[in-house]
């Protein structure tokens, strides 16, 4: 993605990428969003090992209710991610060639 840019700019022109730390004294500005993302990931899986008991309790105490229960979560869950990938399709696919 990058390098398509970088060559057809003139020569002159072209920037190289710096992987170094920023300058001005916060060398540590750079780690920063990392440990939000472990934070929140730990978060995240003690919130689905919390669900993940209960539904398994739901399971033990009323099987025909978990299942019913269960299978309506999965229909809308998949229902929300095919939606969103069909309009997807459509708007990059179709509206951007000129074909409707």
């Amino acid at each position: 993605m990058y390098g398509r840019q970088s060559c057809c700019l003139p020569a002159g022109r072209r920037q190289t990428a710096r992987l170094s730390a920023p300058q001005g004294g916060h060398s540590d500005a750079w780690r920063k969003p990392a440990t939000a993302i472990r934070a929140h990931t730990t978060q995240g899986l003690v919130v689905g090992a919390i669900a993940l008991a209960l539904s398994l309790m739901g399971l033990f105490r009323n099987s025909d209710h978990f299942f019913q229960s269960y299978l309506f979560a999965f229909l809308f869950w998949n229902t929300l991610s095919i939606g969103s990938l069909a309009s997807f399709c459509y708007t990059t696919l179709w509206v951007e060639t000129g074909v409707s």
